[in-house]
Parts: structure tokens; sequence; C-alpha cells
């Protein structure tokens, strides 16, 4: 049986008569994709054009300061569903395509929309924007999208049209076969847009050992994407051990229902060591009983609204340490767990170190080298040190701030994943720290742990916000690897702080996954050391202006100086209210005007 279906869209182009300028910057929609470059089948990729004429007074650049590009709106920094993984990130479009371009001139955004496998009305909104300068008026461009079944064509691989008889079925190496054999669920029946965590036991049936293993999603299934999935292809990785023949690998992922009540269908395939695995096709019928609401959430329980539907907490990759003269252009890695495996990017497990071995590594001439006692060996991406315990703790036993930078304490010790990344574009090496949001917070030197604990509560949760909205964007350090910088954000010192401040992890844990929003969105809760008796409202400092970030008075600061950029909440001031008996909600919204806490995870 042949499935017929197409995908129309139906432009919406900004009306120009609202726009102004706005910072010298003003936009008109001129060209648009034709009607057959906007007929899709599910799960179709195809590459689309749009052009604005710059009608502002400011030049647009697609690089450097304030460069010109397009970013999900409605509302903004939306992951989209459409992005093929091509995008700058899942809310970020591209850049226009021309390095520069004049008032009076055309400039043109070129990228690709991969079309979700799920039937149903979506709507899809694109803004340019200078970057961290304004939104630009009349660069929006809406597209509301109609998903129907793809056709045959797309399903038989071939068939009678190319001339093959190819199978459906994609056929994996010789030796990887595969048996489901747990399932968390044969059926999932729930609300619309919920987060679910499934879990499977997979036993290998073939010849060959399984080393790193994937969930990936195939084009038909991108609509049911969650936040916490690796890429839009990808659901999650297991790199943990082996799986030889006869053994069970279990692994869990998440994925978000459907939005609109109906049955549905989607489907997960398992790979091993990059070859997708016969018999790991997973495949979940999913019943929603009733469509998703706007916000998902319980009542309002002490001042911070629960999410029902919780996402996985988030992971956070921090640049810790620079690798050159002070290491002598190498780390040394020690691990307190009883195996420290190395590995690549990828996931390809190249080695590993018992209990009270120690690891080289360094980076030279585009390659990558690591001895682990079996002599010196390379590879051509980043190399990852995984303990087998999460969240271990893992020294760099040739770094100590107390001898290179005569500190106090060593602070060389950070939990769970390390990384040496060599960046292209500045050409320096970063020892990369990926570990759970929590734990990062935990690691932070932000106060000390004798100040008072409703304002430790404050900084936790200001420092939590900050650190996820970068998680979210992920764009701040694109080109060095990582979300956050331990000393250019905040200040973050690993274990070592973790062990001297309990009580500030107290603070953390009594916050756990709470966040700061405003009209439902991430906010950017910035911080400071004192005020002079007023805070600096976002647009006194930096360009733009953020609703929730407006001066306000601070009346224990009376008399102080203006130490730091003067932004959010003062350290001083949020102290000093905590020493009153204020409690930390009270604080933070004296600082941020009109914002709410909600329960992420």
């Amino acid at each position: 049986m042949r499935l017929m279906g197409f995908i129309f869209f139906l432009l919406l182009l900004p009306s120009v008569v609202s726009a102004a300028p706005r910072k010298g910057y003003e936009a008109l929609a001129t060209g648009v994709p034709s009607k057959n470059q906007l007929t899709f089948e599910a799960g179709e990729r195809k590459e689309v054009t749009f052009a604005f004429r710059n009608i502002g007074t400011k030049v647009w650049k697609n690089d450097g300061a304030g460069y010109v590009s397009l970013y999900t709106v409605e509302p903004n920094y939306r992951k989209s569903i459409f992005d093929p993984g091509t995008w700058l990130a899942p809310a970020q479009v591209k850049r226009v395509g021309q390095a520069s371009i004049a008032v009076g001139e055309e400039g043109t955004v070129t990228f690709e929309l991969a079309a979700p496998g799920m039937p149903g009305a979506y709507t899809e909104s694109f803004q340019l924007a200078a970057e961290e300068v304004t939104w630009i008026p009349g660069g929006k461009v809406t597209l509301t999208i109609v998903v129907t079944e793809p056709t045959a064509a797309l399903l038989d691989f071939g068939g009678e049209e190319s001339g093959q008889d190819v199978d459906a079925e994609t056929v994996g190496a010789e030796g990887y076969t595969a048996e489901i054999v747990v399932r968390s669920a044969d059926r999932v029946v729930t609300k619309g847009g919920r987060s679910i965590l499934y879990t499977v036991g997979i036993k290998n049936t073939g010849t060959k050992t399984w080393q790193k293993r994937a969930i990936d999603v195939p084009a038909a299934s991108m609509a049911f994407a969650h936040p916490a999935w690796v890429s839009a292809s990808r659901a999650a990785v297991q790199n943990e051990g082996t799986v030889p023949p006869g053994a069970t690998d279990v692994i869990s992922f998440a994925f978000l229902t459907p939005r609109t009540a109906g049955e549905h269908l989607v489907t997960f395939r398992y790979t091993a060591d990059g070859t997708e695995v016969i018999g790991g096709e997973i495949t979940i019928p999913v019943e929603v009983t009733t469509d998703a609401g706007e916000v998902i959430s319980s009542p309002i329980k002490d001042g911070i609204l629960d999410r029902m539907d919780k996402i996985v907490e988030p992971t956070l990759r921090v640049g810790v340490l620079l690798v050159d003269e002070e290491t002598q252009n190498k780390v040394v890695l020690r691990c307190d767990c009883e195996m420290l495996s190395v590995g690549d990017e990828t996931g390809v497990r190249l080695g590993s170190v018992p209990r009270a071995g120690e690891v080289v590594a360094l980076y030279k001439d585009g390659q990558y080298f690591f001895d682990a006692g079996d002599g010196l060996q390379s590879s051509p991406t980043p190399l990852r040190f995984i303990p087998d315990v999460p969240n271990a703790v893992l020294t760099i036993t040739n770094f100590d701030r107390r001898a290179t930078r005569g500190t106090e304490f060593a602070d060389n010790q950070f939990r769970n994943i390390l990384e040496i990344r060599h960046n292209t574009k500045k050409d320096r090496i970063w020892v990369v720290n990926e570990l759970p949001i929590e734990m990062y917070l935990r690691g932070l030197a932000e106060t000390s742990n004798a100040s008072p604990i409703e304002y430790q509560k404050a900084i936790a949760t200001a420092a939590r916000s900050y650190a996820y909205y970068q998680s979210e964007r992920k764009t701040k350090y694109t080109a060095e690897g990582f979300m956050v910088d331990a000393y250019r954000d905040q200040v973050y010192k690993g274990y070592g702080s973790e062990a001297r401040m309990p009580q500030f992890v107290a603070a953390v844990q009594a916050t756990a996954g709470v966040v700061v929003t405003h009209d439902g969105q991430t906010a950017l809760t910035t911080y400071f050391a004192s005020s002079d008796g007023r805070t600096r409202s976002w647009s006194e400092v930096w360009r733009g202006a953020l609703p929730y970030l407006v001066s306000v008075p601070v009346a224990c600061d009376e008399g102080k100086s203006l130490r730091g950029h003067g932004v959010g909440m003062s350290a001083t001031g949020a102290a000093c209210q905590a020493r009153q008996g204020l409690g930390w909600k009270e604080i933070m919204k004296s600082y941020y005007t009109g914002i709410d806490f909600r329960r992420e995870w």
C-alpha cells in the first residue's frame, strides 16, 4: 500500500508597517522559498533560503561583534524539531551568508529543514538578530507547517523505481545481532507533551563484543525530541563497560510524547560501535489521552512551580584549565575509582587505568596522545577520561595552584568526566569538566561557608539559573567546546571547594532543580559583589534590555562603593537581607523584577 502525503508551508511575512528601526537595525523580508521547495514529505530534508534587505542604518556583518543570524522565536531561543543537526544550535539557525551587507543591500540566510515524521500542524517562527545587540525589526518569518504521512517512495529505499530489490531494514555488519529481552513498558499511555523515561534490556546474540552503544533516532521519530538527547538524531549514549556475546545491555533514554491526543508510534534504533544492530529496533506504541496544555505543572508549592514533566538533570561542560607551560603542555590524571576509561570523542574506548594508576595526555601537531601504562597511543579526536562510577573524583596530579599561583589550596580535583580538547580558532588546549549541573554547583566558590544560609540558597539558585541558561543556548563558548568558563562566568574550583563548604552544598541540595524564570523562560540571573545603593539595569551596562534586570534600590549597600558590573543581585546586599531575616526567594525577587521560580528537574 502506498501512502501519499505532502507538507505545505504557509509563509506569513511580517508587516513592514509595524517595524521600526532599533539601534540602527531594521529589515525587510524580500525573498522566500518557491512552492516546490516548500513541498516536503515526512522525514525529508531540503535546503531553503530567506532574503532580507537591510533598511536600517547599520551595516550587517556575519562575524565579529553584533554579527547577524537567524534565531527561533515565539518563544525566543526555542529548540526546533525542524533542526536537522546542521544548525549552529537547536535555537540558532545560521548566520547571514554574506560577510558584509550595506544599507540598502540584500542578504540571505540559507539552511536546512528536516521535516518531522509525525503528522500534524506546526508553527515555526524565526527572526534575525544582531548578536547581543537587538532583535532586528522586520526580520521575522513565520511558517505554518502541515505534515502528513510520507509517500511509499521514501519508505521503499529504491524498489521498482530504482530497479533494485532492497529490503527496507538496514542490515548491520556481520556479527551484530540482538534480542530485546526487557522493556519498562510495552505501551505508553499518558497526556500530551509529557517526558517519558524508557529503559530496555538488549541481549547480544551476535559474535562481536559491543563497546560504544547508542540509541539513535530515525527521521520519522524526531518529533519526539527531548532536551536530554545527545543530538537531534541520538537519544542516548552508553560508554561504560562492554557487552560480550550472551550478555545484556541495559540502557535508558527519554522522549517527549506528542502534544495532540491520539495513537502514535515511535521507533528508536540500537547501535553498537557505529553499526545498527539487527533485532535492536525499539518500537513503542504511544497513546496520548489529552492534548498538552501550555504549561504542564502542578500547583505552586512554597512559591515554587513544581513541574510534573520534569526534565532529566542537564549536563554542564565547564572549561576548567588551559593546558600550557603551567602543566608542561600535558595533563597527568588519576581517579578515585576502580577503573578510569580512556575514550575518544565518538565514544570508542581506547584504554583504561586501574585505581592508583595514572594516565598522561597531551595534544601536539593535530593529534591527541595518551599513555595509560602501555606506551604512547594517539587519537585524531579529543580524549575523554570516564570513571567507572558516576561523579567519582579525578585529580590532575601535575597541576597545583599552590605552586604555580600562590593560592592556599591546590584545587585540582573535579568530579565525573574530564576531556582534553584543542580549540583550532584560538589555538589553545582546554581541560573540560563534564558533570551534572548540581555537582557543578557544589564546586562553586562564590561565597564563604560561613555566610547566611538564606543568602547561600539565593546564590545557589542564581548560579543554577545562569548555568542552565547557558546550557540551553550552548553558544557562548561554542568554539571552545564548553558552556561556561570556570572563572569568567562563575568561580568554579571543583571538588576542593565542595569539601571545604558543606553548608553551601546543603544550600544547593535544599534548592535542587529550582531555576528563576520570567514569562515562562529561564532568566539570565547575573550577580556581582556590591552596589553603591542601587543596582544597574542591563541596558546601562550592556546592549539591549531585559525586563527583569532593571535598576532597584539596595538599602543595605547605602554608602558602599560599586564593585562589579552592578547588574542583578548584589552579594553584600543579599547577605545583609538574609541577616535581617529575609528568605532566599524574597531576596531574589527584590533584585530580579517580576520573576517566578520553577523546579525543572
